[in-house]
């Protein structure tokens, strides 16, 4: 009899778009994008997906949209990891990467390098190195890498072991002064997907200006499915069953090499 397919890996959507002002928009989107996601999936949303009511305003870790993430995983029986802009008690403000499963919230991740910008904002830095979660039902394990510091800590993230890299980035990465960077953080992710034997998971915030970017890469640093459009759902299966084999050297590749 067949291993489910369930049984094998995760169901993996992605999502390019802005960020919700309010819970009311946060429960239409959620419904709009996700509404029919499969049991067993991991969403993926950007980087500043939650914020306060100002640009670079915090909200709490017990703030309602939070709680509104918290209840769709839930109910959806699905892993989500999402942005923030998180304001403590004590008024420190970081940018975190949630870490959400069906049974509530497993752990944050701190951006550790913030940007000139972010640091002009208020941001303070959170931990020092991406650390790795366990997805429930032991289907494999997931780290959370926020925007820049997929460049920033290139050799580090080389050696990291998650099966899944997520990367939840900002907006707008296309700038005349600078170049199309959606097109360097695409090779940088196919880069660390192959280095590191892993698939890469990125969502990048629409801000109204161009640079969007959605994608999933596996272990050989094969684009499974991307887009360069906000607001279009990518989707792809992560099978840990060949990422297992991949990395024991039993896997055939799929890859033609040319001379």
């Amino acid at each position: 009899m067949a291993t489910p397919e369930t049984d094998r890996g995760i169901n993996i959507k992605t999502l390019s778009c802005k960020s919700p002002e309010n819970n009311e928009e946060l429960v239409n989107l959620l419904d709009n994008y996700f509404g029919r996601v499969r049991k067993k999936s991991l969403i993926v949303l950007p980087e500043y997906f939650i914020h306060g009511e100002q640009p670079f305003g915090g909200r709490s870790i017990d703030d309602t949209m939070v709680t509104t993430l918290l209840n769709f995983s839930e109910t959806k029986n699905a892993h989500i990891v999402a942005g923030m802009i998180e304001q403590t008690d004590s008024g420190d403000k970081y940018v975190t990467g949630l870490f959400i499963s069906p049974s509530g919230l497993i752990d944050t991740q701190r951006k550790s390098t913030p940007t000139s910008f972010e640091k002009l904002s208020g941001i303070v830095a959170g931990y020092n190195f991406p650390r790795t979660f366990k997805l429930e039902n032991s289907l494999g394990t997931l780290s959370i890498v926020m925007c820049i510091e997929s460049f920033r800590l290139d050799q580090q993230l080389r050696g990291l072991t998650s099966d899944i890299f997520v990367n939840p980035r900002g907006f707008d990465l296309d700038d005349p002064k600078i170049g199309y960077l959606r097109k360097n953080w695409l090779l940088q992710n196919r880069d660390l997907a192959m280095m590191g034997k892993r698939y890469v998971v990125g969502a990048t915030g629409f801000g109204g200006q161009s640079g969007s970017l959605a994608e999933i890469i596996d272990f050989e640093g094969n684009i499974l499915k991307s887009t360069l459009k906000p607001d279009k759902v990518v989707s792809a299966f992560a099978n840990f069953q060949l990422l297992k084999e991949y990395r024991e050297g039993k896997y055939k590749s799929k890859i033609v090499p040319h001379f």
